[in-house]
């Protein structure tokens, strides 16, 4: 027995045994070698069985590695797939459906991917979302220490479909609740990406549709109090706001839920194609904005939105600029604002600036603001400078309507055709109806240094604009207005025409002049209507009062082509001729009352070229005056002693101091060929008839009239010559022609 119990001590351990001590030996000599104590046996143990000791980890290992194995080939998420669809419409009345597969991956990272999905409205089966392919990676390590921390999520082909009913409600309330029940503090995520997407939309309330296509979003981390770096991209296309653009936006996104704050800062984003009813739009948006939603407030700082856009060959160019802007309580305010625009033409230049201090928007309106601007013009050799300032009313009853209720303006023009710089200063209102995209402006001031008082409208249908002009001055004096070097180039044939100002410019209107000096005439009660449509401008009446007559005319010019074609008509009754030619500086060589008409037309691109041809007819009709130059009744009596003689025809130069008085005076002319043809001339004094025709050259003045004196029957004023009659010849220059009395 004493033997048995020797040979049982001596049985050398089980292998497992042997394992199990060496694992023991060598976590003792770790613990050993790191630790402040050093565990017993545990060298011996680890020099005794650590063969076994590795060979049972290894065998270990080599059990965990199979069993995963084996958990990772026979797991199937898609036998999950109607538990969780189920699961989705108790909890949303939505129907899931998932055409693809699931799948899951665990290396690296534990990563779940599902193929082809959508997702119902709510209690319908019409589609709301749909996409193509979605995967979540999370990572091992926090979801061991049993937190769950998404690493990154992909989205790819979402399709979307948002409405907002008449009643106001959206088909994605039921949605939102649930988000907002997420606490923030639980969102932690890595990065989020949306690829391939595309969003529709359509408003019942504001009758808008529209969509965004090619749809992709960045995102960094998505964390609690951590910025998060967002990259976006997508197309716009809204038809009814006229929108067909690329949209690209980065910045970046912070939520902080101790503070209740989410901030979206250093926004850059930009906005080329077409929008706000321009095409080729290039819009730029910066800026930081900041939501807090337990106060409804939203603040945005260092706001700054260009746009850049081309027509032809004109570059636009504005900027608005907000360097704080404040929304709470249903108020939006702002310290200052300010809006730079430019248009930039090979042909013109213009600048525009307009600075509010502040500025309040409560209850639909922006009330209880100025508004300051400049503005500026150059177009050709002309220069226009304005500014001026009002309170400014905005409001949005009946749609945006902008008033300027007590302007006050002041504006400098100078150009080659005016003798000094003039000046205007107006105060009125302005009132701008934007949908009926219609404006007006009640103005009185001075003009030129002259009262007057200006009523304009614009509107604006189907893209094409048309004015409304009444304007009334007190006095226009246009000699003292305009340089006279500018003036004397209208008597150079080779001036040209420039009318391109008309082209494409609609509009009408009445201007009325108290007094009205052009070329030394002077007028009274001078009124004339206009009508310009694309090119064609009609004057038409055309009244004025002067000299004891009342004039009316009508005048039309066609600028369409690329000659200008001018047609004129008109009369004046009553006139004084003698005052008439005293103003107009011309040397008083035919004195009478009567009247004057004409209808005559023109083509041409130059002042030489319109003279050459001047077509048409002009009549004079005068009595009881008096023609200068020569006394006809003294030239009869000096011939007498030549009657019924071959003798050389009796020349008189122009005599300015002899005249001969008329009873009445008629004469009828054609314009054509540079020329004006006198037909019907006839002149009839007291006891003299004279009667002919001739012609008048418009290029060099020189005349050339063939008449018929007569003495009546019964002159006994004219002894020896009662019935006789005389050829006259009238030529040269028509300021000094010489006749010859045959």
């Amino acid at each position: 027995m004493r033997k048995a119990a020797v040979a049982a001590k001596l049985t050398p351990p089980s292998t497992l045994k042997c394992a199990l001590l060496g694992l023991v030996g060598m976590v003792g000599l770790l613990i050993s070698a790191v630790g402040p104590f050093k565990v017993p046996f545990a060298e011996t143990l680890a020099k005794t069985y650590y063969r076994q000791a590795v060979l049972g980890l290894a065998l270990m290992v080599a059990l965990v590695a199979g069993v995963a194995i084996a958990v990772v080939k026979l797991f199937d998420p898609n036998q999950f797939k109607d538990q969780l669809v189920r699961w989705v419409h108790e909890r949303t009345q939505r129907d899931l459906v998932l055409d693809g597969e699931l799948r899951v991956s665990y290396f690296p990272k534990l990563a779940l991917e599902s193929g082809k999905a959508s997702l119902s409205q709510r209690r319908s089966a019409r589609e709301f979302a749909a996409i193509d392919k979605a995967r979540v990676t999370i990572a091992w390590l926090p979801l061991l220490r049993g937190r769950l921390h998404i690493d990154s999520a992909e989205v790819d082909g979402l399709r979307a479909q948002l409405l907002r009913l008449k009643d106001g409600s959206t088909n994605v309330d039921d949605l939102a609740h649930d988000l907002a029940a997420v606490e923030a503090a639980a969102i932690d995520l890595d990065s989020l990406r949306l690829t391939h997407s595309s969003l529709q939309w359509n408003d019942e309330v504001a009758w808008q549709r529209g969509a965004l296509s090619e749809l992709n979003i960045e995102l960094g981390r998505v964390a609690d109090g951590v910025a998060s770096p967002l990259t976006a991209n997508a197309r716009v296309d809204a038809p009814a706001a006229g929108i067909d653009a690329r949209l690209q936006a980065k910045g970046r996104l912070l939520f902080d839920s101790a503070a209740g704050r989410i901030e979206l800062a250093r926004i850059d984003a930009t906005l080329d194609g077409r929008a706000l009813g321009i095409d080729n739009l290039a819009l730029r948006v910066k800026g930081d904005l900041t939501a807090l939603p337990r106060e409804r407030a939203l603040n945005a700082d260092n706001v700054i939105v260009s746009a850049q856009h081309k027509s032809g060959l004109a570059l636009y160019d504005s900027v608005l600029s907000i360097p704080e802007l404040k929304w709470g309580e249903y108020r939006l305010s702002g310290s200052a604002a300010s809006f730079d625009a430019s248009v930039a033409h090979p042909d013109r230049r213009a600048t525009l600036a307009i600075k509010l201090p502040r500025f309040e928007w409560a209850e639909r309106a922006l009330r209880n603001t100025a508004a300051q601007a400049q503005w500026s013009l150059v177009y050709g050799d002309a220069r226009l400078r304005a500014s001026g300032s009002s309170p400014l009313t905005l409001t949005l009853d009946d749609g945006p309507r902008l008033e300027l209720p007590a302007l006050e303006a002041t504006a400098q023009l100078s150009h080659p055709a005016l003798a000094a710089e003039a000046i205007t200063r107006l105060a009125g209102r302005i009132e701008v109806d934007l949908p009926r995209r219609n404006a007006q402006a009640n103005l009185t001031g001075q003009i030129a240094g002259n009262d007057a008082k200006l009523d304009v409208a614009v509107s604006d249908s189907a893209g094409r604009r048309r004015w409304s002009v009444d304007a009334e001055l007190q006095r226009l004096d246009l000699d003292a207005l305009l340089a006279t070097s500018w003036l004397a180039r209208w008597r150079d044939d080779t001036t040209g025409i420039d009318l391109s100002l008309l082209h494409d410019v609609a509009a009408q209107g009445r201007v009325r002049v108290g007094q009205l000096v052009v070329a030394g005439v002077q007028l009274a009660s001078a009124s004339a209507r206009f009508d310009l449509d694309r090119s064609a401008l009609a004057l038409d009446p055309i009244a004025a009062q002067g000299y004891g007559a009342q004039l009316e005319a009508a005048l039309r010019l066609d600028a369409a082509g690329a000659t200008p074609h001018l047609v004129a008509k008109g009369s004046v009754n009553e006139v004084d001729l003698r005052r008439l030619l005293a103003d107009l500086g011309a040397s008083p060589g035919l004195e009478g009352r009567g009247a004057l008409s004409w209808d005559v037309a023109a083509e041409g691109a130059s002042v030489g070229s319109l003279r050459q041809a001047l077509l048409g007819s002009l009549d004079l009709s005068l009595r009881s005056g008096a023609l200068a130059g020569v006394d006809l009744r003294a030239a009869l009596l000096d011939g007498r002693e030549n009657l019924g003689k071959r003798v050389p025809a009796q020349q008189r130069e122009f005599d300015r101091a002899a005249s001969t008085r008329f009873t009445d005076m008629k004469a009828h002319f054609d314009l054509r060929e540079q020329r004006a043809r006198g037909q019907m001339l006839e002149l009839n004094a007291a006891s003299i008839r004279a009667a002919g025709e001739g012609d008048l050259l418009l290029d060099t003045g020189l005349l050339d009239l063939r008449l018929l004196a007569t003495v009546g029957r019964g002159a006994s004023e004219l002894p020896g010559l009662a019935g006789v009659s005389v050829p006259l010849h009238v030529q040269g220059p028509w300021r000094a022609p010489r006749l010859a009395f045959d």
